[in-house]
């Protein structure tokens, strides 16, 4: 796809929001800034050949990193690095095979994923693939780290992988979500060389239980697990995962599979997973662009979810190719990262390449620096709202390696699955009352007979099915409630036993540190039922308002026999907008500059909730 097709999707999606061509939304996915991380140890070697954002280790309000590296040829270890705001190391915590009771000479730190707190004591753990266990079978395994904040690990629990053929096991990690329902996280595993004989590569999910241990497991591969394919030979399915939620809307989360010898130039596969792990769709997709000069640029080594960068309603996605861009008569690969910008259906709208001379990346790359060995979401350091991605680039500084932390143009999208630093999960029932869940790009208070701001899981079978209130199923993952005051019980000190949305309805207040151009709220049970109305107001610097009056039935799913529903309200244009029932209608105070938006509140009449806030962060 060339970039004149891109630039037409962002100018249309710019159209369609009402925003300037100046817009976030005009260079979604490239580069804005850049900030190279390298560490000068003696005998380091390909730093950056993993790496993750595992969340505030320290306490300290800084989101810390995890970092893959070779102390020697054969010493793989994970390295702590505990960050300044500014983004610089403040000190460092190595992670080796002793730590995790096993002997020398592994390949710890192949892989690494976030598991949030698996083991809920405060401090976020580590999931640290291992593709190179020698005894008793030379097969791989995940170690699963629960950290203390000093970065030294706690305990630690071991997944082996179950297959003789299973070479490497451990080769990717990452985390799905709850995807069974029980309240805690699970886990996909890849291992791009299964198979005794093809080596076609596969992907194990594995449920966990909080200490862990494995529930139980689903496998994936071409012909099993509801995985069509087709793969060519030996294609590497399996090399790299990253999750990217719900795409599509229909409860089911889609899993990025990267399998960097499919094809010529390699391939990534989007799973549709169904609550046992197997797969209900798929799609794959192929290096967007061009042909290259060469092929084997292995598109697909390292994916990244990114959160809706682009503003419609949809987390795209970042793919390395580490072995493209070969520099001019020395057959010598820099690298490159793909930002995909993806529709609901997993397909391709747009593309931006990030590399030398690419993207707005202005770092000097050698040859053989593999610019995209890995890849991983950084969360929002700036407070900006719009993710940050992290590129391992394991052949700069003569093979030392380094990370490059590279801050995204794009729109801005708060759906409370995670705190505003984009990386820490929220979990049902958090009660979001009290700092420190937000502050970064904006506070959060609320007001009326209720106990505050709450997190509700609106899965259709998940922990809060069934509610009280069913029409707060709407499947978006987590949306954010008034916690009912008749439901005020917390065993876990700041989450909410019974999360529900309170009756007597309140308001919602987000004020912004500095002027915004709002986008659109999602709106959920704004209902017929209870004669509700609600108004969504938006305040300017001078308190001039624009204000939208959102009808009793606007989000009542008629079709489906009056059945769950939610409704998008558009925050750029004074047009009337339909919803099941009647039409929101808008008004505003003469003068009111709606790109220098300072506060907005959400009033509802009743019961409600309300999700995925959308912003330009472009002052």
């Amino acid at each position: 796809m060339k970039d004149v097709l891109g630039s037409t999707f962002v100018s249309v999606l710019a159209a369609a929001l009402g925003l300037s061509a100046s817009s976030s939304a005009q260079g979604a996915g490239t580069v804005r800034s850049q900030q190279r991380i390298s560490i000068n140890e003696f005998g380091i070697l390909s730093f950056g050949r993993a790496v993750a954002a595992v969340g505030d280790v320290d306490g300290d309000g800084t989101v810390d990193l995890a970092v893959g590296a070779n102390s020697d040829l054969l010493t793989w270890t994970a390295r702590i690095l505990f960050m300044t705001p500014a983004g610089a190391i403040d000190r460092m915590r190595t992670i080796d095979s002793t730590d995790v009771g096993d002997p020398p000479f592994r390949e710890l730190g192949r892989s690494l994923a976030a598991l949030g707190d698996l083991d809920r004591d405060g401090v976020p753990d580590l999931a640290v693939g291992d593709t190179r266990r020698l005894f008793p079978a030379p097969v791989g395994q995940v170690k699963l780290v629960f950290l203390l904040p000093s970065g030294r690990p706690r305990a630690h629990a071991t997944i082996l992988a179950e297959r003789s053929s299973a070479f490497a096991f451990g080769a990717a990690v990452a985390t799905l979500g709850d995807l069974d329902g029980d309240g805690v996280v699970d886990l996909a595993i890849g291992d791009p060389f299964d198979g005794l004989v093809q080596q076609d590569g596969a992907v194990t999910i594995c449920f966990l239980r909080q200490d862990g241990s494995v529930v139980r497991r689903a496998f994936i591969r071409e012909g099993v697990g509801g995985f069509a394919g087709p793969l060519p030979a030996a294609p590497a399915f399996g090399a790299s995962l990253a999750c990217l939620g719900d795409l599509d809307g229909d409860g089911r989360p889609e899993l990025a599979v990267g399998a960097p010898e499919d094809g010529d130039d390699g391939a990534v596969w989007l799973l549709s997973l169904n609550t046992d792990g197997t797969v209900h769709a798929q799609r794959r997709l192929g290096r967007p662009g061009p042909p290259p000069f060469t092929r084997g640029n292995r598109f697909g080594t390292s994916v990244a979810a990114l959160g809706d960068v682009d503003g419609n309603g949809v987390v795209d996605l970042a793919v390395g190719a580490p072995r493209e861009d070969l520099v001019p008569f020395s057959n010598r690969p820099v690298g490159a990262v793909h930002v995909l910008l993806l529709a609901s259906d997993g397909s391709l709208l747009a593309a931006r390449k990030i590399g030398f001379g690419s993207g707005g990346f202005v770092g000097l790359l050698q040859p053989r620096s593999y610019f995209g060995t890995a890849l991983a979401a950084h969360g929002d350091r700036d407070g900006d709202g719009v993710v940050d991605l992290l590129v391992g680039a394991v052949g700069t500084d003569a093979r030392k390696g380094s990370v490059y932390e590279l801050a995204l143009h794009g729109l801005a999208t708060l759906d409370f699955e995670t705190r505003d630093d984009l990386v820490t999960p929220l979990v049902n029932g958090q009660d979001l009352s009290s700092p420190p869940e937000f502050g970064r790009s904006l506070t959060l208070t609320s007001q009326g007979a209720n106990l505050g701001a709450a997190v509700f899981d609106s899965t259709p079978g998940g922990p809060n099915d069934p509610s009280q209130d069913r029409d707060l199923l709407v499947g978006k993952g987590h949306v954010l409630v008034l916690q009912n005051s008749l439901a005020p019980t917390q065993a876990t000190a700041g989450i909410f036993d019974r999360p529900n949305d309170d009756q007597d309805g309140g308001r919602f207040t987000f004020a912004f540190p500095s002027a915004r151009r709002l986008l659109s709220v999602d709106l959920i049970d704004i209902d017929a039922g209870a004669n509700q109305a609600s108004q969504v107001v938006l305040f300017d610097a001078l308190g001039r308002a624009r204000v939208y009056t959102v009808p009793p039935g606007w989000t009542e799913d008629r079709l489906n026999d009056g059945g769950p529903g939610w409704r998008r309200l558009d925050l750029t244009t004074l047009a009337p907008q339909a919803g099941f029932a009647g039409t929101a209608l808008a008004a505003e105070d003469a003068g009111f500059a709606a790109g220098a938006v300072v506060r907005l509140e959400v009033q509802l009449g009743s019961s409600g909730a309300i999700d995925t806030l959308r912003w330009d962060p472009t002052p």
